[in-house]
């Protein structure tokens, strides 16, 4: 966690010193992953202009599971044995990205982009987990785990209504399709090897230059 404030510190920093536009808003991300299937969250990022059809985006994302599931899992060190959980998250998913953005539409004011992103994940997972098939009645336990440092590769789509709002402020929504690398396979473990998700936003867009 450490580590995480610190490169997000400067690079934000960095980039903030030359940043043309502020955005800011809500998340909502669809997963294929065990113990984030459905995580919403909030974003902030700033972008750099290029050139008049090239920006980068640098976006930090925060987002929360909450949402109860069932987990089933398959013991290999015994064949034909498996645990099955009722699990309540409170997991926490940091995502720091970076992305190229090239406009290919622009008409009366709206603004479609479209490019590659690469990001830096960091998974916070403290589970309650009910053991529903054990012996002695249902038995709950607490699991913490993180999963940090984990790389991610997509490509963003953006719309940008400009100035929908004023001058200087705009309606921004894209979404963000992509892989990321998780945990490793561990015998007997309830955990995945990537994450495939597709992360959409909604939010707002300040232009900081007079």
């Amino acid at each position: 966690m450490k580590k995480f404030a610190i490169i997000t510190f400067v690079l934000l920093t960095g980039i903030g010193l030359q940043a043309q536009e502020l955005s800011f808003g809500y998340s909502h991300t669809s997963a294929f992953s065990t113990q984030f299937k459905h995580p919403v969250g909030l974003y902030v990022g700033y972008t750099k202009s290029v050139s008049q059809k090239v920006k980068i985006n640098v976006d930090l994302l925060s987002n929360y599971s909450f949402q109860w599931y069932h987990n089933i899992i398959k013991l290999d060190a015994e064949p034909g044995t498996y645990l099955a959980y009722n699990v309540k998250p409170n997991n926490l998913w940091l995502s720091l990205s970076a992305s190229a953005n090239f406009r290919t539409f622009s008409k009366n004011g709206l603004n479609f982009y479209i490019g590659p992103q690469l990001s830096l994940n960091y998974f916070f997972c403290d589970e309650k987990l009910k053991n529903l098939t054990g012996n002695n009645g249902t038995t709950t336990i607490q699991e913490k785990e993180d999963f940090l440092n984990k790389v991610g590769i997509g490509c963003h789509f953006e719309f940008e209504l400009k100035e929908l709002l004023g001058k200087r402020l705009s309606v921004v929504a894209s979404f963000t399709p992509q892989i990321i690398t998780y945990a490793f396979y561990e015998m007997g473990g309830n955990t995945d090897w990537f994450i495939l998700a597709n992360v959409s936003r909604v939010g707002l867009r300040y232009n900081l230059n007079k």
